[in-house]
Order: C-alpha cells, then structure tokens, then sequence
C-alpha cells in the first residue's frame, strides 16, 4: 500500500488516526476503497465504512466519538507543535520500515532523518541494567559510533537512554522510538536532555501517536518492531525471559535482522534474557566489537586507532595501566600503593589517561582500564 495522497487529505487521514489509530490493514482497506479520498471516508456513513472493510473494533469506535474530532485542528497542531508527517510511500518515510509486516501507515517525527542514519545499530535491553551490562555497552558500542553509526533504541530507562547517551557522548546521532506522543516523552525525566539534543542536531524522535494520545502499557511492545525493522541488526545488552527486549529480539528474527545477545552470569535474572535467545539459536553471543564491525561492513575509527596508538610503553602512564593487568577495575588507593606515585601526580595523570580514552573514572575514585 501506497499512501498518495493530495495534501487536502491529510487532515482526514489524521482524523481518522486519531479515532481508530491507523493500522496497516484499516489504512489500507480505506485507502483502496476511497482511492485515497479520505475525506469523503470522513463523511460517509457507518454502513459504507462496513463496506470498506473497516474491522468491528474500528467501527465501534468510529461511531463512539467521531463527531468531536475535527481534522483542521488535528493538523494545525502539529505545525504549532513543529512535529512532522512521514506518510508511508513518500518522501522521508524509512525504506526499511516498508517491507515489514504491518508497517505503520503513519509516523510523527522531531528532528530529521539523514541518509547516513542507515544502516544504524539497534541496542535495547534492561531497565535495570548492571554495572556489568553499562561496561559491556559503552566498550561494545563506542568503536561502532565512532565509525559514524546511529544508534536506535526507545529512551527508556537504563539499556535504552544510556544507548542514546553514549552516542551523543561519543559525536554520533541517535534515533529514540518512542512509545509515547512526541509532546509528552516517556519518561519526563528524559525530556529536557531530549530538547536539548534534538536542538543540536543529534536526535531524532519517532512515535506512532499524535500529541494527546493517552499513554497506553500496549504502545510499547507495538513500538518494538519499528525500533527492530529501522535496525539493520540488533544488540541485546540485559534483560529477564520476560523483558521486553526479547519480545524486540523475536520481532527482529522474524524479520530476518541478525541478532547479537550479550552472554551473562547464569546467576543474574538480567542475563536470563540474553542467555536463552543464545541457547535457542536466536541470537549470537556477542563477545567483542569486532563482530559487529564486521556484519555492518566497517572500518574501525580513526578515533579508536589513534587511542589505541597513544597507550604509553614506558613513564607513570605506563606504569599505571600496568595496575590493571590483574583487573579492570582499580581504587585510585590501590593504584598509588601499586606505583608509589604521589597523590596529585597521580590524580593528573589518571584524567589525563581518561582524556586519551585509555581510563575511565566510574565514580567511588575507582578506574576502569577501557583499553
């Protein structure tokens, strides 16, 4: 289904979204039926809806509440609320988002795709996400922004928002699908850094509802395969047998996208997730950046080589990263009982190795070793 239409017939179009929320099957059925004059389906009768094949959920709630919607209005407010139309079949709409099953035949966007947005990298996975599931993320999807990659996810809490925050950290853009309308972000704590990013030029905002539709539990799981078929492949970072992004990783398969599930302790529930998409077959265990290099057909960053070009082979530098040969994780206490180095020598060089990407401080004065 194509959706050509004469810009007159938006408002209805919009109308009708607002009433019966467009699937792909209901758009279809009025497309084809009215040859795309969706007002004159505004303004026909419930028994010729009935002949246009629109489903009796659809019908029933046509004819609870049409009467007090007004398709002028519908439009008017997102021009006030600078929102864009990407209608599927024109200009702007996501290439691959149209081959999907159940495409939507709508979307609501902030900010603006670019073509060097695909392929991206999908990366979904726990709210409640682990110290170990944070170190995994920034270590396996840095190299990947850096070589000029978006990142797509839901900016929900935990896996999701620090996906989108390690891209905009690391210079790259980031997509966030959103389960909610593009006038009220879900979760409002994320609603000034989304302004924020979306005025410099690093996010893009997607949503399937119009402004003022009620936040609804089902509108999230709904979402999940527009963030799956926008990816050209997808990382599972964390997440129970029950989470929702392995309902992101089925829909994923289902489409044909290659998956790559982040193994865990068998002890932890947030890797349970993850470990049995691998035990199925659904999923790649995913080990190093390497892999993902290599499946999207890139090079590694400049940025990535020049920081591995500065690790030191001699001097204090040197002798501190030597510390973390036994782990990755040290207290600045234990590195100056290690090196013997005084305390304010220490302290510079430990953010001058956190500025050359080869440290970083995690908080509690304890060092990771990135590198």
């Amino acid at each position: 289904m194509r959706l050509k239409l004469d810009p007159s017939q938006i408002p209805f179009l919009l109308a009708f979204h607002r009433h019966i929320r467009l699937t792909h099957a209901r758009a279809q059925n009025l497309n084809d039926y009215f040859q795309g004059d969706f007002e004159k389906a505004w303004k026909s009768s419930l028994l010729e809806l009935q002949k246009a094949g629109l489903d009796h959920k659809g019908l029933k709630k046509w004819e609870l509440s049409h009467t007090h919607i007004s398709p002028q209005k519908e439009f008017e407010d997102l021009q006030t609320k600078n929102i864009q139309i990407l209608l599927r079949g024109q200009k702007g709409y996501p290439l691959s988002l149209d081959h999907m099953h159940d495409p939507p035949p709508i979307l609501f966007m902030k900010g603006n795709l670019c073509p060097q947005d695909f392929p991206n990298l999908g990366v979904v996975g726990s709210r409640k996400i682990t110290h170990y599931g944070k170190r995994a993320l920034e270590h396996l999807i840095k190299p990947i922004i850096q070589s000029g990659v978006t990142i797509t996810s839901g900016l929900a809490f935990g896996t999701d928002f620090l996906a989108h925050r390690t891209a905009v950290e690391n210079g790259g853009r980031t997509i966030g699908v959103l389960g909610s309308s593009l006038d009220h972000i879900y979760p409002n704590a994320h609603q000034k850094w989304a302004e924020k990013n979306l005025e410099e030029g690093r996010l893009v905002l997607l949503s399937e509802s119009l402004p003022h539709t009620p936040l609804l539990p089902e509108h999230f799981p709904i979402r999940n395969r527009i963030i799956a078929a926008l990816s050209k492949c997808l990382v599972i970072i964390e997440g129970t047998t029950k989470s929702g992004s392995l309902i992101t990783a089925r829909l994923a398969n289902d489409q044909g996208k290659e998956v790559f599930a982040l193994p865990g302790d068998i002890f932890s529930c947030q890797s349970q997730g993850p470990n049995q998409l691998i035990l199925e077959g659904g999923a790649h265990p995913l080990i190093s950046t390497e892999q993902l290099i290599e499946y999207l057909g890139l090079k590694p960053s400049n940025s990535a080589q020049s920081a591995q070009s500065e690790i030191p082979s001699c001097g204090i530098e040197a002798d501190i990263l030597a510390c973390f040969e036994g782990s990755n994780i040290y207290h600045i206490d234990a590195i100056k009982r290690t090196t013997h180095v005084p305390q304010h020598q220490l302290t510079s060089t430990l953010i001058l190795l956190e500025m050359k990407g080869l440290v970083k401080n995690i908080g509690g004065q304890q060092y990771l070793k990135t590198l």
